[in-house]
């Protein structure tokens, strides 16, 4: 979005429409680059950039931007938002918010600073567990994946088990074998030990592709027997990795 400001100033802001506990994990900032254009034959200074979340998901972040010249431009890149932990990883419900913006500064040679722009833009928060669809960044979906869990060694004994009467050997060992047959029926002895839960499945929201959707953990689904097609995605990749 560009927005023009009173007396030649110009802003250029880069951000993601959503943000969660998964991108704050992985270094994801919801703002990717703010640019600040001087196209006028004034000099300003004493430039200031406030960024505020709403709700109140991070301390605002204030930056001293100095001098710009006539011509020139300020760039900044992956402002480092320092977002609260312990609100993200226990946030349970997408909630509207927005990320408010405040420039600040003075023509040189003039007194006091001023206010130059103050501006909202809207950020969905999505819950701790929800896949942010296509609209922002999907590739995010593989910190869903979830090997570690104390389930999975369950579910891997039952596939090595099956792995044993389909072939003679329990070994789940990859491609150690170099074997394609070898892969292509430990993949077959995961599915059968999934398959044999019981799950049902459970019909994704409306557009889930470019909205996202709530992802199932195995406890959860395991509980409830009911999962997506991208629940068991998700899971059967966590058995694989």
């Amino acid at each position: 979005m560009i927005e023009q400001l009173s007396e030649t100033l110009r802003l250029q802001l880069d951000r993601s429409p959503c943000f969660n506990f998964a991108f704050q994990q992985n270094a994801i900032p919801p703002i990717t680059q703010i640019e600040i254009f001087n196209d006028g034959t004034a000099t300003w200074t004493d430039l200031q950039l406030r960024t505020e979340v709403v709700p109140d998901l991070c301390p605002p972040l204030v930056i001293e931007l100095g001098e710009l010249r006539p011509g020139a431009q300020v760039t900044l890149n992956d402002l480092a938002l320092k977002f609260d932990f312990q609100q993200l990883s226990a946030w349970s419900e997408r909630l509207r918010g927005e990320i408010q913006l405040t420039l600040n500064g003075r023509r040189a040679g003039e007194g006091e600073s001023r206010m130059l722009l103050q501006r909202s833009e809207p950020v969905d928060i999505y819950a701790w567990n929800e896949w942010t669809g296509l609209q922002s960044l999907p590739e995010i979906l593989c910190a869903f994946v979830a090997p570690n869990l104390d389930v999975n060694d369950v579910l891997l004994s039952d596939a090595a088990s099956l792995l044993e009467k389909r072939t003679g050997r329990s070994a789940l060992d990859g491609y150690q074998s170099r074997s394609r047959e070898r892969v292509y029926a430990m993949v077959a002895s995961i599915y059968d030990a999934i398959a044999k839960r019981g799950i049902r499945y459970s019909v994704p929201p409306a557009s889930f592709e470019m909205s996202g959707q709530k992802i199932r953990f195995v406890p959860e689904i395991l509980e409830s027997r009911f999962a997506t097609c991208l629940d068991l995605t998700l899971w059967f990749a966590a058995l694989l990795e």
